[in-house]
């Protein structure tokens, strides 16, 4: 673990903010880039980052970049063209992107980063904020071998668990089927837990009984309490998560797997978007299905 590096990070919002904090606990040496969103800019300087205005004059300064972008638009911004980083990245450069992207994006970047001798490793995160903020986030990594031997030491400088998936791509590939799982998961719940408060189903028992039988999950655990409490405070938008839906389609139905239950979950999730729940918690779901039937959580 070569702490004298010079690591650039590009986005600092809910995932990437905890990243930084991470290395910089640990001794690294890390900068960010300016950006209208303060908060996390402005944590990571007072914790001893320095600061970049634009990502050309990052990429030149860094021999590692981690980017955790929230788009497959920022994707296309940050990395190509004239101002994006592998235009302006030196041999050598390490690029560590934690997005959760497109594995077809990712190819094509990596052919790109390679033909000028800059390494780029695909790995997404598994985890929510709380876990980047006490490096216990688990990752998924593809790449080629040579790539990925040299990001291990940063990747261990802020994760607890790594998971190498194959070559380039490939991380991204399994962060989507992942989240596809997850969200599945989760869409059902909002359905069902909407549908028994509808029809005056005691909620708390209804928790109590699935978590004793095979419907118990993770996600019925992180759910139901914040549908009985009608509270849901954002650890993962809507739109984010509607996003990696639309991605996990995308890359599904182009192997020519029929994607049924993919294809249910992200009408789902649409659904609650045109109803304006974009910006809010993922959990708002269940409130716009309950809009649409007549109910609301809370009640007794």
């Amino acid at each position: 673990m070569n702490k004298e590096q010079k690591i650039g990070l590009i986005g600092a919002g809910l995932m990437g903010r905890g990243i930084g904090k991470t290395l910089l606990e640990k001794g690294f040496e890390l900068s960010v880039v300016a950006h209208r969103n303060r908060e996390g800019i402005e944590d990571l300087v007072e914790r001893g980052a320095s600061e970049f205005s634009n990502c050309r004059e990052l990429a030149a300064a860094s021999d590692v970049i981690i980017t955790c972008l929230p788009s497959m638009a920022a994707v296309h911004s940050v990395f190509e063209g004239p101002d994006g980083i592998i235009d302006n990245g030196t041999a050598g450069l390490v690029i560590i992107d934690t997005t959760t992207s497109d594995p077809v994006v990712t190819r094509n970047l990596q052919i790109k980063a390679k033909s000028k001798g800059i390494l780029l490793v695909d790995a997404p995160l598994l985890g929510g904020p709380k876990m980047t903020w006490e490096g216990t986030i688990s990752i998924v990594v593809g790449g080629e071998d040579t790539a990925i031997e040299a990001a291990r030491g940063i990747l261990e400088g802020f994760a607890k668990n790594l998971f190498f998936t194959g070559g380039p791509g490939t991380g991204h590939t399994v962060k989507l089927i992942n989240n596809a799982v997850t969200l599945t998961n989760s869409a059902i719940l909002y359905e069902t837990f909407t549908v028994a408060q509808k029809m005056g189903v005691n909620l708390d028992t209804l928790y109590q009984a699935m978590d004793a039988s095979m419907a118990s999950s993770k996600r019925l655990h992180a759910i139901a309490p914040a549908l009985i409490a009608d509270e849901h405070p954002k650890s993962f938008a809507l739109d984010t998560a509607t996003k990696d839906l639309v991605l996990y389609s995308e890359v599904a139905g182009a192997s020519g797997v029929p994607v049924l239950l993919g294809e249910a979950a992200k009408t789902q999730y649409r659904l609650a978007q045109s109803l304006g729940f974009g910006d809010q918690s993922v959990t708002r779901i269940a409130t716009a299905l309950a809009d649409i039937g007549g109910t609301s959580f809370g009640e007794k």
